[in-house]
């Protein structure tokens, strides 16, 4: 029998596994290595749970579903997080008394904003 290597060890040390999308999971769009591969390994023959983080504010979690069917990999849209979606939370939370919000960014980052009930005004 061969000895466990680092990723059979790592497999087995933990349950969930984050990874960030751009550089890391895929470039442009494209699948990085195996990255398919591997991702189906750890969620079909392993039973591993897998979130997908993204600072790219122009994506949402709908573009990353259709990147990953296009790739053959299921991850479910809950356990996607993208920077535009997780900022009018991170307001929701922390500052609820907050309505009036100044962006520098994607117009994807404008309609989430606006979509928890924020004006937001700034420059795409």
């Amino acid at each position: 029998m061969e000895p466990p290597t680092y990723f059979d060890q790592l497999w087995d040390k933990y349950d969930h596994f984050i990874f960030d999308y751009d550089g890391v999971l895929a470039d442009n769009n494209v699948p990085i290595g195996k990255v398919p591969q591997v991702l189906n390994y750890l969620q079909n023959e392993l039973h591993k749970s897998i979130y997908v983080l993204s600072n790219y504010s122009e994506l949402t979690v709908e573009h990353f579903m259709k990147s990953f069917k296009d790739f053959h990999v299921s991850i479910p849209a809950e356990n996607i997080y993208c920077s535009s979606m997780l900022a009018p939370k991170y307001l929701a939370k922390n500052y609820p008394e907050v309505k009036n919000v100044y962006y520098l960014g994607y117009i994807n980052l404008k309609s989430q904003l606006e979509k928890y009930g924020y004006t937001a005004i700034g420059v795409e």
